[in-house]
């Protein structure tokens, strides 16, 4: 679906009847011709390499250090897979929420030949800044990973400020948040540098659904206003051992565990695809699997990638244990509008799996409906483009009760100044 080539005009002419006059468009450049004006080939090792990398990941031919990561068919699972490859190459592991700000192969470059390591453990990600518009913060699925966003912010535009509060412990550094409590806690935090006080305008999907609504009891029961709060396929999974607390585990036990997983689904992966093959080409197939793990011997960075799974797979574990020990209480407070944005999961009837929000909240609800099976399909493809678009009107609506209600109160407060004697 991306356009193998683009053409800047002015304007479109139209036809006497207003619609697009198809003849006036200027013939399109060939593909050589726009290659030979966009690319930029690579100038050192690091850039060499980085285009290698990108070539490989994204199935495109040829890669340029201009050329922009999410424009030519990058996604969230893709950039996954990249920094996987990243991280071995150049023995070192960038946030892939990196990408938001080094999208480009001349910009990401710029992050590897920097020695300069990220301080601190901030859990907000910028994926658009500036503009007028109240900011928007959103709270990812059970992975904990902002870039899932990265669709939903690019449609959204240019003029929607947009960031992700993403899970402690995907670099490894810090154990995992053990509860959906203290995550609201830490990430209302971190917003108060963006914005200090309301309304405010809040974002979940799935898991990232119930840190939402978290986020939103504490703002409401501090006396904050919340003026949007949008819950994308929340999840009803919670509870199931809530009033116990957190486990005290020692994190190299969790590490194993994660280990163990990670090592249970490789197996039955290779499995399935074996199960596919005959058996010339499954000789073949465990050839090649017993050379690649040679190459780990004597390879210090062949661990890297390896060590950015483990991470995910410990900060899932923690996030579905927070879940299952939090218990959703009714909100109370200057809430403007909650909506719930639930997918049509195709061929599954699932009324019944539904939260019934009128227990938890009596003032106004919208209920939507959007294509996709679940939150990430939602926010994938051409699926995004269903959201955004809806998204984008029910927050001009509630902007526009911002501004209506905010004009209200000064004009109050003008007539109580002008009535005091």
């Amino acid at each position: 679906m991306v356009p193998s080539g683009f053409m800047k005009l002015e304007a479109f002419r139209l036809t006497t009847n207003g619609k697009l006059d198809y003849e006036s468009l200027p013939p399109p450049r060939s593909q050589d011709e726009q290659e030979e004006v966009q690319y930029v080939a690579p100038r050192d090792h690091t850039e060499r390499l980085l285009c290698e990398i990108w070539s490989q990941v994204l199935g495109v031919n040829r890669i340029g250090i201009d050329d922009d990561f999410f424009e030519i068919g990058g996604h969230s699972l893709l950039a996954a897979k990249l920094f996987a490859r990243l991280d071995e190459a150049f023995g070192r592991s960038l946030p892939l929420g990196v990408l938001f700000t080094a999208s480009t192969v001349r910009s990401l470059a710029e992050r590897y030949r920097s020695t300069l390591e990220p301080t601190g453990r901030s859990v907000i990600v910028p994926l658009r800044t500036g503009a007028s518009l109240p900011p928007i913060f959103a709270v990812p699925g059970v992975f904990g990973n902002v870039i899932c966003f990265a669709d939903l912010a690019h449609e959204l535009g240019s003029e929607q400020p947009f960031y992700g509060l993403q899970s402690i412990g995907l670099d490894g550094t810090d154990a995992p948040v053990g509860s959906i409590e203290a995550m609201a806690k830490l990430y209302l935090k971190e917003m108060e540098s963006i914005q200090p006080h309301g309304p405010y305008v809040i974002l979940g999907a799935c898991f990232g659904a119930t840190v939402a609504y978290e986020m939103t009891r504490q703002l409401l029961a501090a006396g904050e206003e919340v003026g949007f709060l949008g819950l994308l396929d929340p999840t009803r999974r919670e509870g199931n051992i809530a009033g116990k607390n957190p486990e005290s585990t020692p994190r190299i036990f969790k590490r194993l565990a994660a280990f163990r997983t990670l090592a249970v689904e490789r197996l039955q992966l290779y499995r399935e695809e074996m199960r596919r093959l005959g058996v010339t080409d499954r000789i073949n197939y465990l050839a090649s699997k017993f050379r690649a793990l040679s190459g780990f011997v004597g390879n210090k960075n062949a661990f890297k990638g390896v060590d950015r799974e483990l991470n995910q797979i410990e900060v899932y574990r923690a996030n579905v244990l927070a879940l299952d020990r939090y218990r959703r209480e009714p909100l109370n407070g200057r809430l403007r509008t909650l909506e719930v944005f639930q997918t049509t999961r195709p061929g599954r009837v699932n009324v019944r799996d539904r939260i019934h929000w009128r227990a938890f909240w009596d003032g106004p609800i919208q209920q939507h409906q959007v294509p996709g099976k679940d939150s990430g399909d939602m926010l994938s493809r051409e699926n995004t483009r269903v959201l955004g678009a809806l998204l984008a009107r029910r927050l001009r609506l509630a902007f526009c009760a911002f501004q209506q209600q905010d004009c209200a109160e000064r004009n109050a407060q003008s007539c109580r100044e002008e009535t005091v004697p």
